[in-house]
């Protein structure tokens, strides 16, 4: 008996051994020829999607990879200081992946642009980069609530991309009640925190854990695609092409769902305005373009390959609607698509592997804004 639990014993032990060497092997090799993306943000204690503090780390796609610095507030960038410099404005960016900027590096994302720009012309700023992809405008004004208030700047821009409207959707931190922002559902905090704490570890470390958590992601994405496409196929309703970015923001006519997203979204940015006057800083709207608002070429090879009619979608639904917004609340409103459009040469500036900024595309958008800023006195 002693001998077969003997004989177990070291069958585990050789297991486990085997199953460490081929786990360090493959993390190993993917490191070296196929990086896995990385990720940086967990839910902090008080609900807010951040950074892992004082965190450094290497953001990879095939072709770019930047070592990323977060602070100790998990803020992209420099540390903050608790108070202020004299004679220098404190702005603070709020915004998605777009504001967060991972695919350049610290000295190429929108903020650091229109740091030197301003230092450049004797008047620097401190800004600071509060942006988290995935964020929508519901997420912007828990992290102003949260932590933005308390850090007194003296303007915030808030970075508005068009899949913003999905977003505010599918989050429930506020919703709109009798025509007003109320809280919504609470963010959900992780019960067991241990478990929690280690796969935040894994997944800001590990390209082999990344690699299977896509695999994971892409099975359930085949599967439900799979359903979706079997119910629609018994019901006799004609299969849509799938959307991949922001399509539906675009329709002419668009669906109850959107017009809805669409509503919920200038309700927020009012209430997002509201609580950032109330602090006694100015707010500015600046409005980010796709990829496919910037080239039509583009934007008509991907309708072409989706299945899509071009004529179904007007570009610029967008940018008419909040500039209408911004004239009702009386907001100083940023749109970069006009100076993306008439500086772009094929797809100049956005990388083709996610469609965020490339660096020239992130030097564009600090210099757009920047210039936005300086009439306000910024």
């Amino acid at each position: 008996m002693r001998a077969r639990i003997r004989s177990l014993l070291v069958n585990l032990c050789l297991l486990a051994v085997t199953t460490a060497v081929t786990c360090a092997a493959a993390e190993i090799g993917l490191r070296l020829f196929r990086p896995q993306p990385l990720e940086a943000a967990y839910v902090w204690p008080d609900g807010t999607l951040r950074h892992i503090p004082s965190f450094v780390y290497r953001y990879s796609r095939p072709g770019f990879s930047n070592l990323v610095s977060f602070n100790a507030l998990g803020l992209r960038g420099p540390e903050v200081a608790a108070g202020k410099r004299a004679g220098v404005p404190r702005v603070l960016f709020l915004g998605d992946s777009f504001v967060e900027g991972k695919q350049v590096a610290d000295d190429e994302v929108l903020t650091s642009v229109i740091s030197r720009l301003a230092a450049r012309d004797g008047r620097p700023l401190e800004v600071i980069n509060a942006g988290v992809a995935g964020y929508g405008t519901t997420d912007e004004l828990l992290l102003w609530e949260k932590l933005g208030r308390s850090l007194r700047p003296d303007l915030v821009v808030v970075g508005f991309y068009p899949n913003d409207v999905r977003n505010n959707l599918e989050r429930r931190w506020f919703v709109l009640r009798d025509g007003a922002i109320v809280p919504g559902h609470a963010p959900h905090l992780p019960k067991v925190r241990w478990i929690y704490d280690l796969r935040k570890l894994l997944a800001s470390h590990s390209h082999l854990w990344m690699l299977l958590k896509a695999g994971k992601t892409a099975w359930h994405e085949r599967e439900e695609e799979a359903i979706r496409e079997e119910e629609e196929t018994k019901e006799g309703v004609p299969l849509q092409p799938g959307l991949l970015e922001t399509e539906d923001v675009f329709a002419i006519e668009p669906s109850a769902e959107i017009a809805r997203g669409w509503t919920l979204t200038e309700a927020l940015l009012s209430e997002l305005k509201r609580r950032v006057d109330s602090a006694g800083a100015r707010f500015v709207l600046a409005v980010f373009p796709s990829r496919y608002q910037v080239d039509d070429a583009l934007w008509r090879a991907h309708a072409a390959a989706a299945g899509l009619d071009p004529d179904r979608y007007d570009m610029e639904i967008p940018d008419r609607r909040l500039a209408a917004w911004a004239a009702s609340t009386g907001t100083e409103i940023v749109d970069l698509l006009p100076d993306f459009r008439s500086r772009n040469t094929g797809n100049s500036f956005y990388f083709s592997i996610d469609a965020h900024w490339n660096p020239a595309g992130q030097e564009l958008a600090g210099e757009v804004i920047y210039r936005g800023l300086r009439p306000a006195g910024f």
